[in-house]
């Protein structure tokens, strides 16, 4: 009830639940609509119900929320459902499906579904191997700021296809140094 009555979505919609149903409460119809009503006001809250799910590893769920938010346009959503189908977390594996979710979110500018797409190129997974297209998205990424892609590019630029540059490479690679971002991943 604490983080209920703190705004968090999640827990506000739970209480709901237990209002409604009389889990561990009284059975209240009113009470669970006025959590609801809570719920429902908070931004994004769809993509919380997502994160919250899962976070305590209830696929199901993360599934059900999310696609509720990717279908209105959240970009972090939709790369949280090209995740979930990349990894196969709660659905079949299906790269197929993880492409489309991923294309959906990299075309708004996420950075994160960009660099999804330079892996899935990059590896032939669920599409044609493709260096040109995996450079492409992960120069995106870059752009955009994600720390992690500024490296990839550059190991690329050194070693894989095209034209061996060492000097772009190292330029890549310094910026990638200097970027304060924090979103550099493992």
């Amino acid at each position: 009830m604490v983080w209920a009555e703190l705004g968090d979505a999640f827990s506000q919609y739970m209480l709901g639940n237990r209002y409604y149903r009389g889990e561990g409460v009284k059975q209240n119809y009113a009470e669970a609509e006025k959590w609801y009503q809570k719920t429902a006001e908070q931004e994004n809250a769809a993509r919380s119900f997502g994160c919250r799910a899962y976070e305590c590893e209830v696929y199901e769920e993360a599934i059900k929320w999310f696609s509720r938010a990717a279908e209105q346009g959240d970009s972090v959503s939709q790369c949280n459902l090209g995740c979930m189908y990349y990894y196969g977390e709660g659905v079949k594996q299906d790269y197929e499906e993880a492409k489309k979710w991923f294309m959906k979110a990299a075309e708004q500018g996420n950075e994160d579904a960009q660099k999804f797409l330079g892996d899935m190129y990059e590896g032939g997974k669920g599409v044609e191997k493709n260096q040109r297209k995996a450079r492409e998205y992960r120069r995106l990424a870059d752009t955009h700021g994600f720390a992690r892609a500024q490296s990839d590019p550059s190991m690329m630029r050194f070693n894989w296809g095209g034209k061996q540059d060492a000097k772009a490479a190292e330029e890549w690679f310094m910026s990638q140094m200097t970027n304060n971002s924090s979103t550099l991943r493992p």
